[in-house]
């Protein structure tokens, strides 16, 4: 879960990026519609408290930017290299995956090489906190479909990609020619707002596609045929590779901000 953060906050944070990723719907379909805004990851540098931490501080930090209406135009998400890496190790947010997988990158993108470690991401752990994801979002879609068909939607879309990652992370490691799921019939989506039984029946469908992935995800890990989360070697290669050389910050009274944030994420469960 992302902690929202002030604008003053956001304001320095924009100071100390390193890179910047375009993600999300606009990133994906190359277009805007009235109700998309544009979605960043921004990468920032690291403050000493924030690798110091005593408490967990692997939550990005959001900030949404609004225009003179109120109205989002801008969803900006601030990571360090390391919490980028953890999220794609743990699959706790979605974000760092659609980043690698549909994000516009800068050249000479510090984050884009990731996408050659795939151990890291075809794990148990990563393939297990996708269908987490999934039934979290499918049962918000169902609260949402009778006042805010909008969001509803927006969980609908969520849960689907995090299976279509889950299928992912099983297709690399059985093959892509080898099929392990095969759905009864298309989805129809059509009229779905309107159409309850609809709405339904497809959602009843996607749980149960979660189900069925977490049990052949279960069996692959007993069976020894998934790792549970990557090796030790991959860890020290990632270290090699990103972390000898994280730049870190010295503290100053928004790192300290930014660590009050996650005690009280750690401690108090607030995030805004």
């Amino acid at each position: 879960m992302n902690i929202i953060i002030t604008k003053e906050l956001h304001q320095y944070l924009q100071t100390i990026i390193v890179e910047s990723i375009i993600f999300g719907s606009v990133a994906r379909e190359n277009v805007r519609d009235e109700h998309s805004d544009i979605d960043y990851m921004h990468i920032v540098k690291c403050h000493k408290s924030l690798l110091t931490s005593s408490v967990y501080s692997m939550h990005s930090l959001q900030y949404k930017e609004v225009d003179e209406t109120g109205k989002v135009i801008a969803d900006h998400v601030y990571s360090t290299i390391p919490q980028f890496i953890q999220g794609i190790i743990n699959s706790e947010s979605m974000i760092p995956w659609e980043c690698l997988f549909d994000g516009v990158f800068q050249e000479n993108s510090v984050i884009q090489p990731l996408m050659e470690y795939t151990e890291l991401m075809t794990s148990f752990k990563a393939a297990r906190g996708f269908l987490g994801l999934a039934k979290r979002d499918l049962k918000d879609a169902s609260k949402y479909f009778n006042h805010d068909k909008h969001k509803c939607a927006k969980k609908l879309d969520f849960a689907v990609r995090s299976l279509e990652y889950c299928e992912w992370i099983i297709q690399m490691i059985i093959g892509a020619n080898n099929q392990f799921y095969e759905e009864e019939k298309r989805y129809d989506w059509v009229d779905w707002q309107t159409d309850y039984q609809k709405f339904s029946i497809n959602l009843n469908r996607l749980n149960t596609k979660v189900e069925f992935f977490r049990t052949y995800i279960t069996n692959m890990l007993n069976e020894n045929k998934i790792l549970y989360s990557c090796s030790i070697e991959t860890l020290q290669k990632l270290h090699t590779h990103f972390l000898n050389d994280v730049v870190t910050l010295t503290d100053n009274k928004f790192s300290l901000e930014m660590m009050d944030l996650y005690y009280k994420a750690a401690i108090e469960n607030k995030f805004n």
